[in-house]
């Protein structure tokens, strides 16, 4: 079984002999391992159930030089880089031949790299001194997790350390930037730093590639709980679902709107970085309540909500 724990150096130690472990970030934790160990990569793939062919992110402390796994860093990659990092923005760069395992790219010429902005990984990879793949640490295709004991829940057979750094204080995984050509860049996920805000920083508009590219969370189904989660944006569809001898769903919302039956209802704050805290935490205790199923809605369809939208939109099925 799965230990907790918030002794750094023993997670180091445990890294360091090639093994797995759970990494707090301020997104959501990780399953991190050596980016650099072929065979512990392919423990984070066997464990998750994660499709070998799909890409890993690379955790790296922000102070580290790029420039020795990357060949080629765009000027508006360098403004993004200085104002997000560390923080919750992953960057997709073009690779040096040889300098990263295929295994972490797909396959792929380029490789994603973020730093991210939690005290006790930062440490973490200052005295590992190299970088960490670091999916997310639920089985693949699952809801993320945003605390440690998350972590323990999603892996009651795994045996590996998870190191403890509190709920992750954003809740929501990086957003993803494509940052292949030197003069426009592509939004690979959306993730709480959102268009209009990378415009301000670039002053350049995204562009909507040809979709070829393999990243994390590009699948058409993802985040998915246990329980059937449906979604819903329109009071006449939601009148029909709710129809006689239906069973009580556990309703999460994001305005008032809701008037039908529940067996117990959850209302997201009303500003999207609040709510992006609270949404995975909420969407597992709706998981683990005794409710047949879990009804949401869907939040605005504007830039800064972009991501929760996407992330419920792959999860359920429209009522």
């Amino acid at each position: 079984m799965s230990r907790i724990t918030k002794d750094i150096n023993l997670v180091l130690k445990s890294l360091k002999l090639g093994d797995i472990a759970a990494i707090p970030t301020e997104t959501v934790y990780g399953l991190a391992a050596d980016a650099f160990s072929e065979t512990a990569i392919k423990k984070v793939f066997s464990t998750k159930n994660r499709p070998i062919d799909h890409p890993l992110i690379m955790h790296i402390a922000p102070e580290w030089d790029l420039t020795q796994w990357v060949s080629q860093i765009p000027d508006y990659a360098y403004y993004l880089m200085e104002y997000f990092w560390p923080g919750p923005l992953t960057l997709i760069l073009p690779i040096k031949p040889g300098a990263i395992s295929p295994l972490i790219t797909g396959g792929q010429n380029s490789v994603a790299i973020r730093a991210p902005n939690h005290t006790m990984t930062k440490e973490l990879l200052l005295q590992f001194g190299k970088p960490l793949v670091a999916p997310s640490a639920n089985p693949y295709g699952k809801i993320s997790p945003t605390t440690a004991e998350h972590v323990k829940h999603s892996f009651p057979n795994s045996d590996f350390l998870i190191l403890d750094g509190g709920r992750c204080s954003i809740g929501l995984e990086s957003t993803i930037v494509s940052a292949l050509e030197p003069l426009k860049y592509e939004i690979a996920r959306s993730g709480l730093i959102d268009e209009v805000q990378i415009e301000n920083i670039t002053s350049l508009k995204s562009f909507a590639g040809t979709n070829n590219l393999k990243a994390p969370g590009k699948l058409l189904t993802h985040y998915q709980p246990e329980k059937l989660l449906y979604y819903f944006d329109n009071n006449e569809k939601l009148s029909n679902y709710l129809l006689p001898g239906k069973t009580l769903p556990y309703v999460l919302t994001f305005s008032k709107n809701y008037q039908g039956p529940y067996l117990s209802i959850y209302e997201f704050p009303n500003k999207s970085e609040d709510a992006a805290y609270e949404f995975y935490y909420r969407l597992r205790i709706a998981d683990q309540s005794e409710a047949d199923n879990i009804l949401i809605e869907l939040p605005p369809n504007y830039p800064s909500w972009y991501s929760i939208r996407e992330k419920i939109l792959k999860a359920g099925k429209p009522i």
